[in-house]
């Protein structure tokens, strides 16, 4: 019993030499370290510089009453987050909100021309009025709400459901 565990650990330890020995064990030993070495120091540098520049959002206010609120809620928020407290200096980009009035016709049309200055870098996003929510500005809307009162909802009925039949014919049960 002794010498046959010792002739299987011969064999593994012969193994595990071969491939230790390879040449694909040794690229693999020393190219793995480097990659995520440098993946994660070029993550810490990206981190370190972010892109400043400003970031121009175009609003199309199909309401007429957005345009405004949204134009002074992207300008406090950029004026409050943009500068750190202690030392001053720039540390996000400023969103600009422009308002564009929309075009009589279909809305599409207007999206589409003004997707191609997206396209082109000019604009960080197009929204409209119904998706200004979903913009990266985070801008809570003003409450729409009225304190109308909604008319109270009919209750539900409840449908009696059919018993399930227990009428089987001998035929079709014998089959």
């Amino acid at each position: 019993m002794f010498n046959l565990s010792r002739r299987a650990l011969l064999i593994a330890k012969r193994d595990y030499l071969i491939s230790v020995r390879s040449k694909s064990f040794l690229f693999g030993l020393i190219v793995f370290p480097l990659l995520f070495g440098g993946s994660s120091l070029g993550v810490a540098i990206l981190k370190a510089k972010p892109d400043l520049r400003d970031r121009h959002v175009v609003l199309i206010d199909r309401t007429g009453k957005l345009a405004d609120f949204v134009v002074q809620a992207a300008a406090a928020k950029s004026a409050k987050e943009m500068f750190e407290k202690k030392t001053g200096v720039q540390i996000s980009p400023r969103y600009i909100v422009e308002p564009v009035a929309p075009e009589p016709g279909d809305p599409n049309l207007q999206r589409l021309a003004l997707s191609g200055r997206v396209r082109n870098g000019e604009l960080l996003r197009l929204s409209t009025s119904a998706r200004l929510r979903m913009t990266r500005l985070r801008i809570p809307l003003p409450d729409r709400r009225t304190p109308q009162a909604t008319p109270p909802r009919p209750p539900l009925r409840a449908t009696p459901t059919p018993a399930p039949s227990t009428n089987c014919s001998r035929g079709s049960a014998a089959r």
